[in-house]
């Protein structure tokens, strides 16, 4: 199974079905295709254990992990009380756990304006 991980923030405005639409659109610009979107929760889209337990499930099932992403959205609460870690900074984090597991893939950051789910990549 060819799988991509998406990191964002809890907020139940964001559509996952719309973010997963555009993942898919993202992926095939750059020639890739997943059989699996998953989209993980965490509060202000930070690195967390939901990241870390999905990986480790889905390594276990025998995924091959193609592409993963962080999406922080422009009006988020995490933010707001400044719970929310740099996007650089959980891309960083994401990549730490990647290459301890042994994956190299590519890791994309971008942001999601909230009122309407659109997704703009900056990476």
């Amino acid at each position: 199974m060819q799988l991509a991980i998406i990191q964002i923030c809890v907020d139940a405005r964001l559509d996952h079905n719309l973010i997963r639409e555009q993942v898919s659109e993202k992926l095939a610009n750059i020639h890739l295709r997943a059989d699996s979107i998953l989209l993980v929760n965490e509060i202000g889209g930070n690195f967390g254990q939901n990241f870390t337990k999905t990986l480790h499930l889905f390594l276990k099932e025998g995924a091959d992990v193609i592409f993963c992403g962080v999406l922080h959205h422009d009006d988020c609460l995490a933010a707001k009380h400044k719970l929310r870690l740099p996007l650089e900074e959980t891309r960083a984090r994401i990549q730490d756990a990647l290459e301890n597991t042994g994956i190299a893939c590519p890791i994309y950051v971008g942001s999601i304006t909230t009122e309407t789910n659109v997704l703009e990549w900056s990476s």
